[in-house]
């Protein structure tokens, strides 16, 4: 499983880790968020929140293998007009 992280840019802060799959998973979910969640923080300001990878968990030994943060997507990029 991968872990991901959503960056705030306005409140400066990092959103509690999630596990996904792999990336397009991860996108997919957040996706939906933000075009069929229009009460959610995330599709109210999209522009304001970034996708990142940031790991790796192990499911079978229950460990993080932390990793350098990657760039996946802009929320506001995932918006659907």
């Amino acid at each position: 499983m991968k872990v991901f992280t959503i960056k705030d840019t306005k409140a400066e802060y990092y959103y509690p880790p999630q596990t996904f799959k792999n990336s397009a998973e991860a996108v997919r979910a957040i996706q939906n968020s933000v075009n069929n969640q229009k009460d959610s923080l995330f599709a109210q300001n999209a522009e304001d929140f970034i996708l990142f990878q940031i790991g790796d968990w192990n499911e079978t030994n229950g460990v993080m293998d932390p990793e350098e943060k990657k760039h996946i997507a802009d929320l506001i990029d995932l918006r659907v007009e």
